[in-house]
């Protein structure tokens, strides 16, 4: 089983969106939904950009995890 952190981002996007948890902390209630918002919220139109695009796209999805992950700490969930 590989790492979380040894994951392309575009993996663990695809993870996540499939989570419900995730989808409660983007206010989604689908996966679909979740996909929409996580893109809108990196600027990009495919999650696959997340492994080739700029700093900027990779720091932005960056910190959309470590809220996710602080969110899921705070509520006793422990780390992604």
């Amino acid at each position: 089983k590989q790492r979380w952190e040894d994951m392309r981002p575009s993996a663990r996007a695809a993870m996540l969106t499939k989570d419900p948890e995730f989808q409660a902390f983007l206010e989604c209630t689908t996966e679909a939904g979740a996909d929409r918002v996580l893109k809108q919220r990196c600027h990009i139109s495919s999650k696959s950009e997340l492994d080739t695009g700029g700093f900027r796209t990779r720091q932005m999805f960056t910190v959309l995890e470590s809220q996710f992950e602080a969110t899921r700490i705070a509520r006793g969930h422990g780390v992604i």
